[in-house]
């Protein structure tokens, strides 16, 4: 009887987590940005220490850029940062076929650019 027990257990854990990769993979591409960017904006908030020294490469860099400038490229970049964090979660419940599906697009595009390019002339 307490095996039974422990095996239906196992099975909801599964399901649950099988519904939970559902889920997560079905997110839409636009939604994880949403996401992302508003983790990104937590930890820029958070992070005072990674804060200041982005601030402090973009200014090394950029030392012609205006204090405002500096700031809201320090803040995307944190967004991007929680997007792509955001989407390299997601990618973990992928299936070979969603990644396929994906990535095959992508492979035809470049061809295309690869077409149009000519070899630089030396």
């Amino acid at each position: 009887m307490q095996m039974e027990d422990q095996v239906r257990q196992m099975n909801r854990t599964w399901d649950i987590k099988r519904l939970l990769a559902n889920l997560i993979s079905s997110l839409s591409p636009g939604f994880i940005a949403k996401i992302g960017k508003a983790f990104g904006t937590l930890f820029y908030f958070a992070d005072i220490r990674h804060r200041r020294i982005v601030r402090r490469n973009l200014q090394f860099i950029y030392p012609s850029w205006p204090d405002d400038l500096i700031v809201k490229t320090s803040r995307r970049i944190f967004q991007n940062t929680g997007i792509a964090v955001f989407e390299i979660f997601q990618m973990r419940y992928f299936t070979r076929e969603d990644v396929l599906k994906k990535s095959a697009l992508k492979e035809r595009r470049i061809f295309t650019l690869l077409r149009r390019i000519r070899p630089a002339p030396f």
